[in-house]
């Protein structure tokens, strides 16, 4: 026996689900966004993804059914959603759970590449949900009536209900009804062959079918009493209430709609694609076959998570205990997707620590067990003592060890990376600045300046005075010598005050402390408590499995689609030779040999050839069509035929039709021609001109008329030539006699002109 795996039961549905769009789109298909329920937890969202992996599928992106409901109610409204933000609650009741989402629609702005753009957004605020209430418990319960009022029949003395086969034909029936009675207030369930080929038969009505599911009402109001305490909100501030699924059409969860809500329920939307039709959207943004108007999407944290580590804590007496620290990392609500990071102060070893869920004291006990929400993975980090006595001989100071969580868009919480930050000091090269005066020293330098700056000045002004006579005798003979002089001096002592500037500067400059970060990367590895991931040989083995199933899937379609193809021909060639085409068509030899090979043929596909190769079928379907292919093709032609007759004969009329309108162009222009010429006044050179025109026209029409002759009496296949005035022209002389006309079109001319003048 062979046992599947989840993973493996649902990537042989999405194979399936694939192939069904390659056959609609006639188009190879590899990505995808996978719709879920919205109260999936983290163990189910991978076993998804890995399921579409098996599948050879590139998940885009999971979304929840109610934001997929969401985007492809706003997607259509684009214009209505502006700044200010609009709350709508969507009610989905389906087969098996019934959700409750509360939606927010308003406009952001975000920068892409630079720019700003201002796009709609999706906020799902408050989720409720149950996930056993739709249209399956109701439909299971009708069931069970009709089986009870078919055992109170007592037709047979077998109890239906232990009959699976009975059952399914119930439960079938249960459907229709379910559906029927949503319209009607009674009707007829008919049921043939339900257990030891007896019939059943029973009116039901829509007020029985109600006392049934009495306490499944009663549950439709606490979907939306979740979702409304999850937001924080009163249904005062809801803008519409819109329904959604299959199992909303029944009249009486209506009713309980109405009654909650106080108003028209709103209807405008899909009730049976419009989750698909909101993933088809998203797949469209985010694949790269197509280019869509974005529509941000920000779904809720249905169960919220936590991070649980040890710690080591110093008692009074001196001893040490270890504590159980929990941080919360995701609380419930929070928009996904996004990135967080948690810092671990306290740890200067390899560590441990846990992601687990939180308490979710608001969840019922049931279903907390049906959630199974406890542990999400172990994580331990290693590298860390390595790196912190690394830096620690370097002089750094531990700043904590970080952790970088991801909720991606599929709601698929993963640990991105770890380091561990210290901060270092080093030194670094800083120009000093100038150093600015005191208040009081600049008073007091501003006051020794009034009582000393003529004095100053008058003994500056004496000394140049000097200097200046002491110039003057020297005498003009000096004068160059002394400029050249100064200039050396001048340069000189530029020099010498550029290097004692640039020894200020370096003194300026002093080194200073500055602290930077640093990162040291560690290792890590995740183990999965809740349901461990598939290893890699396992995956591989299952694919392999998968492989095998799909390849005995075709070679079983293959066989299946032989054998029913030689049935059918050996049927068709039996009823067949007895109708009058075939027997017109065939010999009675031939009719005896073909007839003798069906009777073989069809002995041997419900005995020895039931369970064959397709090759084999093929083969006999060969040798079968060798004799009875070729009178087929004859009665295909004898019923051809007249049609092939009729196209003929309106062709033929064509050709004729063509030809007489020819015939009628060049007898007006041979009348226009002689009236043209009887006219006197005629120049040469207008006449060379007419003249060659109509003679080209002329031999034109000729043409085409012999062409379209020739041709009919040929496809006609008379094989008679064309006749004129009682002699024979063959074709030939047909064509000669145009190459004739066409080559002394210029004799032609000249004749009629010297006719002409001569008339003159």
């Amino acid at each position: 026996e062979t046992t599947y795996t989840i993973e493996e039961l649902v990537a042989q549905l999405l194979e399936y689900a694939r192939d069904l769009a390659v056959a609609h789109t006639d188009q190879r298909i590899k990505d995808c966004v996978i719709t879920v329920p919205p109260f999936f937890n983290q163990a189910e969202r991978r076993a998804i993804l890995t399921a579409a992996d098996m599948a050879g599928l590139k998940v885009l992106s999971l979304m929840s059914s109610n934001a997929a409901v969401a985007l492809n109610y706003g997607m259509f409204r684009r214009k209505e959603i502006n700044a200010t933000a609009q709350n709508i609650l969507f009610y989905d009741m389906g087969a098996s759970s019934t959700t409750a989402t509360i939606a927010s629609y308003q406009t952001i702005k975000t920068k892409d590449r630079g720019y700003t753009e201002t796009n709609p957004q999706v906020t799902v605020l408050g989720l409720g949900y149950d996930r056993s209430l739709g249209g399956l418990e109701m439909q299971l319960r009708l069931r069970d009536y009709l089986a009870k009022n078919f055992n109170e029949v007592k037709k047979t003395s077998n109890d239906v209900l232990e009959s699976p086969r009975g059952m399914a034909k119930l439960l079938k029936e249960a459907g229709r009804l379910a559906k029927v009675l949503s319209a009607n207030s009674d009707h007829l369930s008919q049921v043939e062959g339900v257990l030891d080929e007896e019939d059943f038969k029973l009116m039901v009505k829509r007020e029985e079918f109600e006392d049934l599911c009495l306490d499944v009402f009663e549950r439709i109001r606490a979907p939306i009493d979740a979702a409304l305490i999850s937001a924080g909100m009163d249904i005062s501030a809801i803008d519409q209430f819109i329904i959604v699924g299959g199992g909303t059409r029944i009249p009486r969860v209506q009713t309980v709609l109405q009654e909650i809500w106080g108003k028209e329920l709103g209807k405008n939307i899909n009730a049976d694609e419009a989750a698909a039709m909101g993933a088809v959207y998203r797949a469209a943004d985010l694949g790269q076959g197509f280019k869509v108007k974005k529509f941000h999407v920000k779904e809720a944290i249905v169960f919220p998570i936590e991070v649980d580590f040890e710690r080591q804590i110093e008692n009074e007496d001196g001893s040490t205990s270890t504590k159980v620290v929990k941080r919360s990392l995701f609380a419930l609500g929070n928009s996904y997707p996004q990135k967080k990071v948690m810092t671990f102060n306290k740890h200067v070893a390899d560590f441990n620590f846990s992601v687990n869920y939180a308490e979710n004291e608001y969840l019922p006990k049931l279903e907390v067990l049906a959630a199974n929400v406890e542990n999400i993975s172990h994580i331990v980090a290693s590298g860390v003592t390595a790196a912190f006595a690394k830096h620690n001989q370097e002089g750094s100071e531990p700043k904590g060890i970080k952790a970088h969580f991801n909720m991606d868009d599929s709601g698929v919480l993963t640990l991105a990376a770890m380091e561990a930050v210290f901060e270092k000091s080093i030194l670094v090269e800083e120009e000093k600045p100038e150093e600015e005066e005191s208040t009081l020293s600049k008073l007091g330098s501003t006051i020794s300046k009034l009582f000393s700056g003529s004095e100053d000045k008058v003994e500056e002004g004496k000394d140049n005075k000097t200097e200046k006579s002491d110039v003057e005798k020297d005498g003009e003979k000096d004068s160059k010598p002394n400029k050249e002089e100064k200039v050396e001096k001048n340069e000189s002592k530029k020099k010498t005050e550029d290097k004692e500037k640039n020894e200020d500067k370096k003194a300026e400059k002093e080194l200073k402390p500055k602290q930077v970060m640093v990162k040291e990367e560690l290792n890590y590895t995740v183990t999965y408590k809740d349901i461990p991931d598939l290893s890699p040989q396992h995956l591989k083995e299952s694919k392999k499995k998968l492989e095998g199933i799909n390849a005995a899937e075709s070679a079983r379609h293959e066989k299946e689609a032989a054998r029913n193809t030689l049935e059918s021909y050996i049927l068709d060639a039996q009823d067949k030779l007895w109708q009058a085409e075939y027997e017109a068509a065939s010999t009675e030899e031939q009719r005896t040999a073909i007839r003798e090979m069906c009777s073989v043929l069809d002995e041997w596909i419900y005995d020895e050839g039931f369970d064959q190769d397709a090759s084999v079928y093929k083969e006999k379907l060969g040798l079968l069509s060798k004799l009875f292919g070729p009178i087929k093709e004859r009665v295909q032609e004898h019923r051809d035929r007249p049609e092939a007759i009729q196209a003929r004969t309106t062709l033929i009329l064509i050709y004729l039709s063509l030809s007489l309108l020819c015939m009628l162009v060049l007898l007006c222009i041979h009348t226009f021609k002689k009236r043209e010429l009887a006219v006197p006044g005629q120049h040469y050179k207008s006449e060379g001109r007419w003249f060659t025109v109509t003679e080209k026209l002329y031999a034109l029409g000729l043409h085409i008329w012999t062409y379209f002759n020739m041709v009919g009496n040929i496809y006609k296949g008379k094989g008679r030539p064309l006749t004129e005035n009682n002699k024979t022209i063959d074709a030939q002389a047909s064509r000669e006699n145009a190459k004739s006309q066409r080559g002394g079109s210029r004799h032609l001319r000249t004749r009629n002109l010297s006719r002409h003048l001569k008339n003159r």
